[in-house]
């Protein structure tokens, strides 16, 4: 049975310029490269099909790339025949689920017909639920099955949704696929990158101490405030997050001191504590007044509504008796969290500028 849905659904252009803004083929010279598949071929016209029925799978019928390989070797008496695009409904590729047969352009009837002979013996051999043949413009979609009589094979209109009626392993697969291809285009390659490592461990590092002193924090310093009620007219609870904030990089700063700082420009005596305090200052920036641009002024308070468009109700006393002593934490941690990034990339940036001002010294 004949169809013309490939051309019906996305005419060629199209169909390749999704499929190379999604990268599942790169053009060279004289082969054509599928990197989700791991293949490469020569660019003859049967190739070209063979792209088509691929990139029609994948774009337009949604099939994971993972269940996908080319040139699939199957037993025919003493030799092995290859099947030009084999789908399985596993990444595994332990269970078939369609058999593609393509040829050039340009190919007859008796050689389509051909094709399908072909395609059949694959199937006697390897059975598969479906077989497809095509050459871009004819195209022969079959359903096979086994029943009393054996092995039956019914021509129907298109190519099937991948897994048939199994919709949930279908989004399951393009999920994993989605992941892999984000993790393979945009995060594998920056992660190389050696000042990105560096950025993420000192970030952990951030986190970890942000943990233990906003921890510390909420235990031991805001219970003695909040029982010294006298304290609050000098002490805030802001006062106290700087306090997490400034502790936190003091002990990053101790832990990469000179990996900030290096050993030759702090081997005086007399420099070593001047550069602390001067690296000190600046990586803390970004924990005291980050917090601001998302806290800040225009926020509004969810707790009261008295002081609800007062930057400060944030870190009263007033506000902060609203809070449970569990929450106190998330009160010190939260706005830390939110620094984090921006503190380790200071911290990037400054350990660079050191090392330059040596170089120049």
């Amino acid at each position: 049975m004949k169809t013309t849905f490939l051309v019906a659904s996305m005419n060629e252009h199209e169909l390749r310029a999704k499929g190379q803004r999604r990268r599942l083929f790169y053009r060279h010279k004289q082969y054509i490269e599928y990197p989700l598949v791991g293949q490469s071929f020569p660019a003859t016209p049967e190739e070209e099909v063979r792209l088509n029925a691929y990139l029609y799978l994948v774009v337009q019928r949604q099939y994971p790339p993972t269940c996908i390989t080319f040139e699939h070797p199957v037993k025919m008496g003493s030799s092995y025949k290859r099947i030009d695009i084999a789908v399985f409904e596993d990444e595994q590729k332990q269970k078939p689920f369609l058999w593609v047969e393509c040829k050039r352009p340009d190919a007859s009837e008796a050689v389509m017909q051909e094709a399908i002979k072909q395609v059949f013996s694959y199937d006697n051999q390897l059975p598969a639920p479906y077989l497809w043949v095509t050459n871009g413009k004819k195209n022969y979609v079959y359903h096979c099955e086994w029943n009393g009589k054996g092995r039956q094979r019914y021509g129907i209109p298109e190519v099937p949704p991948f897994g048939g009626a199994r919709r949930r392993v279908l989004y399951f697969q393009r999920f994993k696929h989605t992941l892999r291809q984000f993790w393979q285009t945009y995060l594998a390659p920056q992660l190389q990158k050696e000042w990105v490592s560096k950025w993420l461990l000192i970030s952990l590092l951030l986190i970890v101490l942000g943990l233990m002193f906003s921890w510390l924090n909420a235990r031991t310093l805001t219970p003695l405030v909040v029982r010294k009620t006298q304290w609050l007219r000098y002490i805030t609870f802001q006062h106290l997050y700087w306090l997490t904030a400034i502790s936190s990089s003091f002990a990053a700063l101790a832990i990469l001191f000179h990996f900030i700082i290096p050993r030759k420009l702090s081997s005086g005596i007399r420099k070593k504590p001047i550069l602390a305090l001067f690296a000190l200052a600046i990586i803390t920036v970004p924990a005291v007044f980050v917090p601001h641009l998302f806290f800040g002024e225009n926020i509004e308070c969810f707790r009261c509504a008295n002081c609800a468009h007062h930057w400060d109700c944030w870190w009263t006393y007033a506000h902060f008796k609203l809070y449970k002593p569990s929450e106190w934490f998330w009160e010190y941690f939260t706005p830390y969290l939110v620094s984090t990034p921006a503190q380790a990339f200071v911290i990037l940036l400054t350990s660079w500028a050191f090392k330059a001002f040596e170089k120049l010294t």
